[in-house]
């Protein structure tokens, strides 16, 4: 070999660096031609891996920042839907999701290419945390497990951008607007054939027993049971916890309106 050869292959070496993708056929190429055999012109050998290097890496920068743009979109998407039913976790925030997730999934493929599920397993866990921060309970009811659960698909569908599995984050990512858009309202009829409510009645001590209450209850084919209860000299207060079919709810209120020793009631 002489020493113009020698520049070239530290050039090319070089430049393989920069690029990140010393492949196998340049390394194969490099020790060919160090061992003296010579198939080809080596400054047209030369260039063509150089240039297909160069190819390689664009189309790889390519391919990630259509990854990105992927993740942006399906989490976008998402997010308008929370995002005009005023959640917690809306527009940006199911965008920042998806593209997070979809970024530590390239990563754990290059840097943990012996095991990349370790890191997929941090982002599972990371989210998991994300998700609980918009649960909250109130008096007799919790909210917000929707969005988590949201959160998390939204994770995994960025997951499955990074990796490269592109049919299948569309698929998840339709299904998420599916069920997020349209079965609300086949949830809302199952509601009312038994919905829950919470019933707060006051009445004057002594004006009404507990029995009296109950017969109400059951007079409008409501399933009950009593909560909590307090009492003075002047009331007594008790929360109940009543299921039922909607039209009996209804019927139900419209007879505590009408029954004068009730003090208050709310629901």
């Amino acid at each position: 070999m002489s020493a113009n050869d020698d520049e070239q292959i530290e050039a090319m070496i070089a430049l393989c660096n920069e690029y990140k993708s010393l492949n196998r056929d340049t390394l194969d190429f490099i020790v060919l031609k160090q061992m003296g055999v010579d198939t080809l012109p080596f400054t047209f050998s030369l260039n063509l891996l150089l240039f297909t290097t160069i190819i390689q890496q664009k189309i790889m920068d390519t391919e990630i920042l259509l990854r990105f743009l992927l993740a942006a979109l399906w989490g976008g998407i998402v997010g308008t839907e929370r995002e005009y039913h005023s959640k917690s976790a809306g527009f940006r925030t199911m965008i920042m999701i998806s593209m997070g997730a979809c970024f530590f999934t390239i990563i754990s493929q290059k840097l943990g290419a012996g095991n990349p599920d370790r890191l997929a397993a941090g982002i599972v866990t990371g989210i998991g945390f994300l998700g609980a921060g918009v649960i909250f309970r109130g008096d007799n009811r919790i909210s917000g497990i929707t969005t988590a659960a949201t959160i998390w698909t939204v994770a995994a569908v960025g997951m499955g951008i990074g990796a490269g599995y592109y049919f299948a984050s569309g698929c998840a990512s339709v299904l998420i607007i599916i069920v997020l858009a349209v079965l609300p309202t086949l949830e809302r009829k199952i509601d009312r054939l038994n919905l829950l409510r919470s019933y707060t009645i006051v009445v004057a001590t002594g004006q009404m027993s507990e029995a009296e209450i109950t017969d109400l209850f059951e007079s409008h084919k409501l399933k009950y049971n009593i909560s909590s209860e307090s009492c003075d000299a002047n009331q007594h207060s008790a929360v109940w916890l009543v299921h039922g079919h909607l039209l009996h709810h209804e019927s139900f209120i419209a007879q505590l309106k009408t029954e004068k020793r009730i003090l208050f009631f709310s629901y």
